[in-house]
C-alpha cells in the first residue's frame, strides 16, 4: 500500500473509532482516537473541557493530536474528530499522499440515535442531537467529501463490513 496512515472522518457517532479498531487490529497498527487521547494527556474528558473552556479548550488539543497522528513515520489509524473539516491545518495533514482517508457518511437520524443509545456524553449535541446532528452535516459534508479518497455509508454495515471495503479498496490502488 502506498500510504502509512488511514484516518477516518465524519460526524460524531459515525463509527470511526469501531471501524479504526478493526482496521488497526488487521494491520498491527496503533489506533489514535483523538477524545481518548485528550482524556490520557489531560486527565479530563472532551465533555469536561468543553464545558470548563469551550471549543478554545479542545481545539487545539484536537489539532495537535491530528498533526503528530498524520505526521510522517511509522503507521497508524486515526479515527479524527468531527472538527477535522473546520480545522484548515488538520485538512492540510489529511491531504498528504501517505494518509488514506475515508468518509463514514451517516444520515443524521441515524447518528442521533446511535448517541441516543450511547452513554458518552457529546458536547454540541445535547439538546436536540437530531437537529444539530443536520445542521453538522449540512455545513461539513461537502467539507468530509473534498478531504476523503473513500465514502463509505455506514447504514446497514457492520464495523467489520466497514473496515473489509475500506481495507480492499486502498489494497487494489
Amino acid at each position: 500500500m502506498p500510504f502509512t496512515h488511514v484516518a477516518l472522518i465524519g460526524l460524531m457517532a459515525s463509527g470511526k473509532t469501531a471501524v479504526g479498531a478493526v482496521i488497526a487490529d488487521r494491520l498491527a497498527l496503533p489506533l489514535v482516537d483523538v477524545d481518548d487521547e485528550i482524556t490520557a494527556r489531560t486527565g479530563r474528558s472532551v465533555r469536561e473541557l468543553w464545558e470548563s473552556g469551550g471549543e478554545a479548550a479542545y481545539r487545539p488539543l484536537e489539532q495537535t493530536i491530528v498533526l503528530e497522528a498524520l505526521a510522517p513515520g511509522p503507521g497508524r489509524v486515526l479515527a479524527a474528530p468531527g472538527g477535522v473539516a473546520v480545522d484548515p491545518v488538520a485538512e492540510e495533514a489529511l491531504i498528504q499522499p501517505h494518509v488514506a482517508v475515508t468518509y463514514l457518511r451517516g444520515e443524521p437520524e441515524t447518528l442521533a440515535e446511535r448517541i441516543r443509545q450511547d452513554d458518552q456524553p457529546r458536547p454540541l449535541v445535547d439538546l436536540d442531537p437530531l437537529a444539530q446532528l443536520r445542521a453538522m452535516h449540512e455545513a461539513r459534508d461537502h467539507r468530509y467529501e473534498s478531504l476523503a479518497q473513500r465514502i463509505e455509508v455506514i447504514e446497514g454495515r457492520t464495523p467489520e463490513q466497514l473496515a473489509d471495503a475500506i481495507l480492499d479498496a486502498f489494497a487494489s490502488r
